[in-house]
């Protein structure tokens, strides 16, 4: 698991930057099932991380939501 994964999670904030722009963000996780979506959209527009997954884009939402432990999703919410 990648630093940035538990920083964010323990922070529950990230910070974001680009083109002299900043932004802090709430982070939310989505849980394996809502990950599901996303996680397929990823393989599909990416398809160099491919090698990265133990699925396929023919595999079962199960098998994607099980991939959700190694490949975590957050939501980026502004905060109020």
């Amino acid at each position: 698991m990648s630093n940035w994964v538990r920083n964010a999670r323990v922070a529950g904030e990230v910070g974001l930057s680009r083109g002299g722009r900043s932004e802090n963000l709430r982070v939310v996780e989505l849980d394996p099932e809502e990950s599901v979506a996303v996680l397929r959209q990823y393989l599909r527009e990416v398809p160099v991380t491919r090698a990265y997954f133990d699925v396929t884009l023919d595999s079962a939402d199960e098998e994607f939501a099980a991939e959700a432990a190694g490949h975590p999703v957050f939501r980026l919410v502004p905060f109020a």
